[in-house]
């Protein structure tokens, strides 16, 4: 399964919309918070599988907190990170990934765009998908390549133009 990966649009649908016609082969779209309602209040949520999450900003809550995303052997644990202190560091999110089972963290909230491992967990952030919140890095998002046979997840950082 190929999935876009995105966060903290804080409004800028437009990214969203170059987001669907650059990644043609996915079929799933996951929105890490702050502003998930872009993604929700979309003629484009209906048309792929989509996963959110609510984030710091996202007031009326528009989602649930954190998921935990299933294909087949992938587990990917879902979450804005703010709850988990993302700011200060992934030990508490890697953490909270292992008691769940998953190899796959996605978060957002620090508007940076990263990959690592923690404590042999893949922690992906696509940084912000916003033109206007992208002070520190450009505009961002994941493309995450999920095999559902064995488990093993891939992701692919991509820069919004």
């Amino acid at each position: 399964m190929k999935a876009i990966v995105l966060s903290d649009t804080h409004g800028d649908i437009k990214a969203l919309d170059y987001m669907v016609a650059n990644e043609p082969e996915a079929g799933a779209i996951i929105h890490a918070g702050d502003f998930a309602r872009d993604l929700i209040n979309s003629p484009i949520f209906s048309l792929y599988k989509s996963y959110t999450v609510n984030g710091n900003c996202d007031g009326i809550p528009a989602s649930v907190d954190e998921a935990v995303i299933e294909w087949g052997k992938c587990r990917i644990l879902l979450t804005h990170g703010h709850i988990y202190g993302v700011k200060e560091g992934l030990a508490e999110l890697s953490k909270k990934a292992i008691s769940l089972a998953c190899k796959t963290a996605i978060y957002g909230h620090t508007h940076i765009a990263s990959q690592q491992d923690v404590n042999g967990v893949l922690m992906l952030n696509p940084g912000t998908g916003s033109y206007a919140k992208s002070i520190i890095t450009k505009p961002s998002y994941i493309v995450l390549d999920a095999s559902e046979e064995t488990g093993i997840v891939s992701a692919s950082l991509k820069l919004l133009i």
